[in-house]
């Protein structure tokens, strides 16, 4: 397959509204549309098409090292017309597949995502800590990401600094100064980037990805010298995530890293996409725990266990995936079947929206 060929594929995908493609050798190409994978028409795919189109989207030296040597190469593309496009090529069973992610250009707003606005407010005028965003592959951790960057970029004179890889959402300067750095382009690795990043001044870090133990110390200590520091995990809730960043340490460091983290953190956001009700794509259900003093002394004390009781009371504007769900159905945004198919209680999703849970039991966040 040439590139010709694959952007055609890519226009296709954008006319579809699909947020990814999918080729992969023996298959016809494959559009991922409201989280669900669709044929299209079109014959199947050779080895030899996969393996061509992958040297021709690698085209760098470090691309193809990454390829050959390492069975995978992360980068962003751009494509003329249609935008950019984060793609991962990947070896498997001695043959190269496709994996295409669609990135808009014009970075959503708060509303048009329909996210928390008073969280997202709140979080944006943060001067120090640990922001964690969380979720699977493809919940759009990326996007909110960076609707909060745009806000502290709209409202604060500040130096944002993004080590990502690839770059994803491109941002301009609009109140702030922002710097995007590229793993592999610009910087040999996230570890690398931290480990330099106070040198050149920032206020507001962002780390595309914690993925070992190292970036993790480095993230938290920054964070601990009065700075900002937005990252993502790969978790399903927000207290497997504080389990998630003491699984980075052995165990004899968990009591000291418990302390810091407490100390750290100012909240966790656990994203997970559902259909609409309409149709029309699919909007984020989020289990939010901002960091409040009890929250702070949960950590501390290492009852993780307790932290979801702690979420449910909604101290400012804490809320379970539940309560999340409860609010998108009371707004039509997604309908009854959807909300006890994503529900982790469905029982409870019932007696919430008969009038169990109101939107005015929640303490929110006060400007």
């Amino acid at each position: 397959m040439q590139i010709s060929e694959f952007e055609l594929l890519l226009h296709e995908m954008i006319k579809h509204g699909a947020s990814d493609l999918h080729l992969k050798t023996n298959s016809a190409p494959l559009f991922r549309i409201n989280g669900k994978l669709f044929p299209v028409d079109y014959p199947k795919l050779t080895p030899q098409d996969t393996a061509q189109l992958a040297n021709e989207l690698c085209s760098t030296p470090r691309l193809q090292k990454d390829k050959e040597e390492n069975g995978s190469a992360d980068f962003a593309y751009m494509a003329p017309g249609l935008g950019r496009f984060r793609i991962n090529v990947f070896r498997q069973r001695s043959s190269y597949d496709v994996a295409c992610r669609a990135i808009k250009l014009t970075i959503p707003t708060v509303q048009d995502l329909h996210l928390e606005e008073g969280v997202m407010n709140y979080l944006s005028t943060m001067e120090r800590g640990l922001v964690l965003l969380t979720g699977t592959a493809g919940s759009g951790k990326s996007t909110t990401l960076a609707v909060l960057v745009n806000l502290i970029n709209a409202h604060r004179f500040e130096h944002i600094l993004t080590i990502e890889d690839p770059i994803e959402y491109m941002h301009s300067n609009i109140k702030s100064v922002v710097s995007q750095r590229e793993v592999g382009t610009d910087c040999p690795s996230f570890q690398d980037a931290l480990e330099h990043a106070l040198r050149q001044d920032p206020d507001v870090i962002l780390v595309g990805e914690i993925r070992d133990e190292e970036t993790m110390r480095v993230t938290m200590g920054i964070a601990e010298t009065g700075h900002v520091v937005l990252s993502t995990l790969h978790t399903y809730n927000c207290a497997q995530a504080v389990d998630r960043v003491l699984d980075f340490y052995p165990p004899h460091l968990h009591l000291q890293v418990r302390k810091q983290l407490s100390n750290t953190i100012q909240a966790v956001i656990c994203q997970r996409l559902v259909p609409r009700a309409d149709g029309k794509g699919r909007v984020p259900a989020m289990e939010i725990m901002v960091a409040t003093a009890a929250v702070r002394k949960l950590i501390n004390e290492g009852k993780i266990n307790e932290l979801q009781q702690a979420i449910q009371n909604g101290e400012m504007g804490n809320q379970t995936f539940n309560q999340s769900l409860v609010k998108l159905y009371k707004d039509k945004l997604i309908d009854l079947e959807t909300g006890l198919l994503y529900s982790d209680d469905p029982a409870g999703f019932r007696r919430n929206i008969s009038g169990g849970y109101a939107d005015s039991d929640r303490k929110g966040i006060v400007f």
